[in-house]
């Protein structure tokens, strides 16, 4: 049985400009091209770049969010700073502490497991970083998470 999709042209118009919206605001639209490995480069490459830092988009330039940067060559350094959050700062110890994605508010604000002001999951629910990249991401934390 065939079904006769009849779809208006203004229907059409308001889904095009909606994932215009979508692409233009450097939301988290595709998974990265190659698989992505437990290392630093690899999750700046396949996921902070295309994510976090990409025009448009919060943890890049002269000012980001929360003072984390996460561009090529900065992220590092940003991730291994102090809480900004006050409220997060009593419960995690860092924003990466090496072994230890429990104590890493970064896992808590990927995953959008959060308490009342510690701030909105990053990026927001409607484009949060896929579980499977996240779970690299915890697992570059639990080899250490080394500046490779």
């Amino acid at each position: 049985m065939l079904i006769n999709w009849k779809i208006s042209p203004a229907a059409l118009l308001l889904l095009f400009f909606l994932l215009a919206i979508v692409y233009a605001t450097g939301c988290y639209v595709a998974g990265p091209a190659v698989p992505v490995s437990p290392t630093l480069s690899s999750i700046q490459t396949s996921i902070f770049s295309k994510s976090c830092t990409a025009p448009n988009s919060c943890h890049g330039g002269s000012d980001p969010k929360a003072l984390l940067n996460l561009e090529a060559g900065k992220a590092y350094r940003s991730l291994m700073e102090k809480i900004q959050n006050d409220t997060a700062a009593k419960y995690y110890v860092g924003r990466v502490v090496a072994r230890r994605p429990e104590s890493s508010f970064l896992i808590a604000k990927l995953r959008g497991a959060l308490r009342t002001q510690e701030g909105d999951q990053m990026p927001d629910k409607v484009n949060a970083i896929p579980s499977q990249y996240i779970d690299v991401i915890e697992r570059w934390i639990l080899n250490g998470a080394q500046n490779d």
